[in-house]
């Protein structure tokens, strides 16, 4: 079932939120009809600006790097090192900027993150809103570029997903391997149970609705979750459609594909390769024979057929001709397609074909909705005071966690012939070891004789190789505690935990040491994600009890 659900299950894409117009190919379904302008490049050198649907330039030459499209009057654009988000005007009117990870508005919040955040919702005018903050002690890491059907997807440090409402509380808690963004009251999700993974239906409750049978697959298009009531599914190689309670109605066997499709409707490949559209009543509207084909906002359909592109209706008559041009590409909102009329430029046509202005421009940058999906914006959060409180806090002048200066070692050993020699000083101690977000410790301890040691002959009484022993003489001498933490991190952990330390009643005797009673503890941050604290006996015949 794991390989069935793994277009649901990676959520950890990377790239940029961007996809500009350098190569042929019908564009994918926008992330909105509520796109108000597009950015452009009025040459290839140089520098973007924003148009209008009626081709008027909002500004120009203004931008290095592309903006996203504008959707409820604001943009996003990467400036340096940072992102900034600004307000489409003459003179584009700058909201915020110096973040790490912007997304989009989205019931009255957009997503961000600053260096060293967590996930912060900022509202239309910069100002914060509220954090997604840590749920049942484990950090969020990571969520959506934006709310869909009011609900975002959040995933926590143990890689579980869950989901958030737009006031930052989790209304259904991180536990899924994956899930898709909610959409008409419900999604999919993936359940571990006993190394087995089950696909559920959801609701908003987080209430499952229906379980899926194993031998259900689903396309990438299932990402974006159900659409009319269904999602494409494939089962027993037969395609056809998942309902919300969870039934699998497959369509016609000519079917060898399905890509698109609305209330009435969907587009089909056949085993040839190529694309018709079939009613949901098997009814055949327009025979197998495009090479591609895109069902627009108006309830056309743009097609390429023998290297040309135009329009066509129900009835598979030609309406719209664009032979003229090549590259077409059908947008969203208020416009309609982009297309090149030789050349290396592009233009805007409206809904006839026609170009809008005559303006041409080098470049058209736009976002498609499976950009948006795979968009996540992740926390760069580490918790450098709870971590360095963490250390301290098993840190006192008898030993570090649960382990103590002059403990016999026969405390670590079980059994003595789990070890292929006698030769061993040193072991770890689980119990003292932790792990969380972007950091981990472990806890050695040492000794400086042999923990074990060869037994006698019970019968002659000479030393037997063959036998092993602990050997009672060996105690602990030294504790070695070694952190990885987030780079960069480590010099400050390191002051802070020498701080603390110092408060404890430990006297620093140099930059990197501190003693206290018979032990000495040194402190060395090694490199910017690894820090070493070992404590050992400053006089070797000082025992310590327990």
């Amino acid at each position: 079932m794991r390989k069935c659900f793994k277009c649901l299950i990676g959520f950890a894409f990377t790239g940029s939120l961007f996809l500009t117009f350098t190569s042929c190919g019908n564009s994918e379904q926008n992330i909105t009809e509520g796109v108000e302008y597009y950015p452009v490049k009025l040459e290839d050198s140089g520098k973007w600006g924003m148009v209008s649907p009626s081709g008027e330039m909002l500004f120009e030459e203004e931008f290095e790097s592309q903006p996203t499209p504008v959707f409820d009057g604001l943009f996003v654009v990467e400036e340096g090192r940072s992102i900034s988000i600004y307000t489409a005007s003459k003179k584009p009117e700058l909201v915020i900027d110096g973040l790490e990870e912007a997304g989009f508005l989205s019931d009255g919040v957009i997503p961000t993150t600053t260096k060293n955040s967590r996930i912060t919702m900022i509202d239309r005018y910069g100002k914060n809103k509220f954090t997604l903050m840590p749920h049942n002690g484990k950090e969020i890491v990571l969520c959506d570029a934006m709310y869909f059907d009011g609900l975002l997807r959040i995933k926590d440090e143990d890689d579980k997903w869950g989901y958030a409402d737009n006031l930052g509380k989790i209304v259904i808690s991180p536990k899924y391997a994956g899930c898709t963004p909610f959409s008409e009251g419900f999604a999919l999700a993936l359940i571990e149970n006993g190394g087995k993974y089950e696909t559920v239906i959801i609701d908003k409750k987080g209430e499952q609705i229906a379980k899926l049978k194993d031998d259900i697959e689903f396309t990438k298009s299932s990402e974006y979750g159900f659409k009319n009531g269904l999602l494409i599914a494939k089962r027993n190689d037969n395609f056809g459609f998942i309902n919300t309670k969870g039934e699998f109605k497959k369509v016609s066997g000519k079917v060898d594909g399905i890509s698109e499709y609305n209330e009435e409707l969907f587009t089909f490949k056949d085993k040839d390769g190529k694309w018709g559209v079939m009613a949901f009543d098997e009814t055949q509207l327009i025979r197998c024979k495009y090479s591609s084909i895109k069902i627009l906002s108006s309830g056309d359909f743009l097609v390429t057929n023998e290297g040309k592109t135009y329009v066509i209706n129900k009835a598979d008559e030609k309406i719209v001709d664009l032979d003229d041009y090549t590259c077409v590409y059908a947008l969203s909102g208020a416009f309609n397609f982009a297309a090149k009329e030789g050349g290396n430029y592009y233009l805007f046509l409206n809904q006839d074909g026609k170009p809008i202005n005559k303006s041409e421009y080098a470049k058209i940058g736009s976002i498609h909705l499976s950009k948006v999906m795979e968009e996540k914006i992740s926390s760069d959060f580490f918790d450098i005071e709870g971590v360095s409180q963490l250390i301290s806090e098993s840190i006192n002048e008898k030993g570090i966690g649960n382990n103590t200066i002059g403990t016999p070692m026969s405390k670590y050993v079980k059994n003595p012939n789990d070890y292929s020699s006698v030769y061993v000083y040193s072991v770890t101690d689980s119990t003292s070891s932790k792990e969380g977000w972007r950091y981990s410790i472990k806890v050695d301890v040492s000794s400086d004789s042999p923990i074990l040691q060869y037994g006698k002959n019970p019968e002659y009484g000479y030393t037997d190789y063959g036998i092993k022993e602990i050997n009672p003489s060996a105690i602990v001498n030294n504790i070695e505690l070694t952190a990885q933490v987030k780079d960069g991190t480590s010099k400050e952990i390191t002051e802070k935990v020498i701080d603390s330390l110092t408060q404890k009643g430990f006297e620093k005797t140099s930059e990197d040491t501190l003693t206290k009673g018979n032990t000495e503890i040194y402190i060395n941050a090694s490199n910017d994600y690894r820090i070493r604290i070992k404590m050992r006996l400053t006089e070797s015949d000082a025992i310590l009890n327990p």
